[in-house]
């Protein structure tokens, strides 16, 4: 999918045709980029959360597509770049016209909560009629408590608590129940009648539908008003919804009840008349800086006056000018980028460039980085054959409609044999690995994640159970490849660093093996020779050369 195209569904999918229910869905899911920002969603007034999430929108926007902090205009004229309050209230205007909030029944309340949709062809059915029954679950319940509070009266034959009961819970005691004709026995089938009509109800709890967030137009799209320091509640001038001026919006124009944010999708990449240009910039600086650790502007979210200046302006503008020649394909670029001689340097000390350059931002040499969280557990997995790549649906599925557990436990699990992409992400709640090895911020954008090297990322490789099994799988691969123990050596090295050994490395490990082998042996350890390669797999695992992009 070209990058323009993609843009266009994440910020306005919803609005755009489509030739089938399959394609609607996937142009309604990719929307869900408008509703799935932080938000505060408890006990805050709801003007105020429609402005911050408007806020949290163009804050994203421009940083992620323009590489602008846009969200400092909010309260005053930008100080450093051309950016005027009007011109983020003119954006605003877009965005609070833009649903992604809505009224959703949650842990036994009405909320305010991120708007979703269903999926399908009767999706829209079965999510009202999911909706409804959390809504009405909580009467239904106390009914079905009270029939059998009126059952157990009946049996009793407390007439005078059963006459009471009724009178305050008519819908909970059956007709019959009370009928003076009947007898004591009728009476009770009658109440019991009454029960097993309502019990399913509450024992057979419905199921979520298919449905995603997906963002929607406002009933009555309108301008907003710029706010005073920024608080919602301090109206000032009204401000038509536009864009920003510096970028060309000669050209931007809004139909009659339209957002406006179709037109701001289009006007992203629009290269004549729009900010097209600068948006190709920032994704081309974006492919350079994940192939080569590095930006051509090194502040990938920030190209304004107090980012960094680009080390090489022609080629950044050479690589955005073959984004644009080749139709936005983001493939075709990361493609370019790889295969070029700069990406097959290796990243070996020399003492005349160290001297030149030290941080190396003339690129005479490759920097050496290590794996990011997703790619070091994926290569684990790789190596010991559990990869599964096989794409995954949801992995909270199992914590029902508001993706949290119970008390203080684990709220997700990490245990699919799948990529890593498909780990769930609950923003305060990551992955043990995610969090000890940079992953990036989930509560803001971040285009370049923290490098850290701590105690506690070699600790983790140490004592994780997942490694250790990874380790224990890739020994017996490494086992069931040759009964020759520099074959095996070989084996392991090709599996886990995609390499060969040298002669030193060779000699070493076998003398490792026959270090840790022989007390395993003496022992009687089970499994001892099994255990023995386990922890060669283990330290090679744990060692810089597996870790690190050279």
């Amino acid at each position: 999918m070209p990058f323009n195209r993609f843009l266009l569904e994440q910020i306005a999918g919803d609005l755009l045709p489509y030739d089938s229910i399959e394609q609607r869905d996937r142009q309604r899911t990719a929307s869900g980029f408008m509703a799935v920002g932080p938000k505060v969603l408890l006990g805050v007034n709801p003007d105020r959360q429609r402005m911050d999430v408007a806020d949290e929108l163009i804050d994203t926007i421009g940083r992620a597509v323009l590489g602008q902090t846009l969200g400092c205009a909010r309260c005053h004229d930008h100080k450093f770049d051309p950016v005027p309050t009007k011109d983020y209230y003119a954006l605003a205007g877009i965005l609070t016209s833009t649903q992604v909030m809505a009224s959703r029944y949650m842990l036994g309340q009405q909320r305010q909560m991120e708007r979703l949709q269903g999926l399908g062809t009767d999706g829209d059915v079965r999510n009202t009629a999911y909706e409804k029954y959390w809504r009405e679950y909580p009467g239904v319940k106390s009914r079905l408590a009270q029939a059998k509070s009126a059952l157990e009266l009946l049996k009793n034959r407390v007439e005078t608590g059963l006459t009471t009961l009724r009178g305050k819970h008519g819908a909970a005691v059956a007709g019959g129940a009370m009928s003076i004709d009947a007898t004591l026995e009728q009476r009770i089938a009658a109440q019991e009648s009454l029960i097993n009509k309502i019990e399913p109800i509450v024992t057979n709890k419905a199921k979520i539908p298919p449905r995603a967030m997906v963002a929607a137009d406002a009933e009555f799209p309108a301008d907003e008003h710029i706010r005073g320091a920024g608080e919602f509640d301090t109206l000032g001038e009204l401000i038509p919804r536009g864009v920003l001026r510096v970028l060309g919006n000669d050209r931007f124009e809004i139909p009659n009840g339209q957002s406006g944010r179709l037109q701001l999708a289009r006007w992203l990449t629009d290269v004549e008349h729009g900010a097209g240009r600068l948006t190709a910039r920032v994704l081309a600086n974006r492919v350079w800086h994940h192939v080569t650790g590095r930006g051509i502007v090194r502040t990938t979210d920030n190209f304004g006056r107090t980012g960094e200046l680009p080390s090489h302006p022609e080629l950044l503008d050479y690589l955005a000018g073959r984004l644009i020649a080749s139709d936005w394909s983001a493939r075709t670029l990361v493609r370019e980028v790889i295969i070029s001689r700069m990406n097959r340097m290796r990243s070996a000390y020399n003492r005349e460039g160290q001297a030149k350059d030290p941080e190396n931002r003339l690129v005479w040499k490759f920097n050496r980085r290590r794996l990011g969280p997703e790619s070091l557990r994926d290569a684990m997995l790789q190596a010991s054959g559990l990869l599964d790549p096989s794409p995954l649906d949801s992995t909270v599925d199992y914590l029902n409609d508001q993706a949290t557990g119970v008390g203080n436990g684990p709220r997700r699990r990490t245990d699919y044999p799948n990529r890593s992409v498909y780990l769930p992400v609950i923003r305060n709640d990551l992955p043990e690995l995610f969090d000890v090895f940079d992953f990036a911020d989930p509560q803001m954008t971040t285009g370049r994640r923290p490098e850290t090297t701590v105690a506690t990322q070699g600790l983790y490789l140490l004592i994780s159970e997942m490694v250790m099994d990874t380790a224990a799988a890739t020994a017996q691969r490494v086992l069931g490849h040759t009964a020759d123990d520099q074959g095996r050596v070989e084996r392991m090295f090709e599996l886990i660093l995609n390499a060969e050994p040298d002669e030193n490395e060779l000699h070493r490990l076998l003398a490792f093996i026959t270090r840790v082998r022989s007390p395993l042996a003496a022992n009687q350890t089970a499994k001892h020779e099994h255990r023995a390669w386990a922890m060669a797999c283990h330290a090679l695992f744990v060692s810089s050369r597996f870790q690190m992009l050279e």
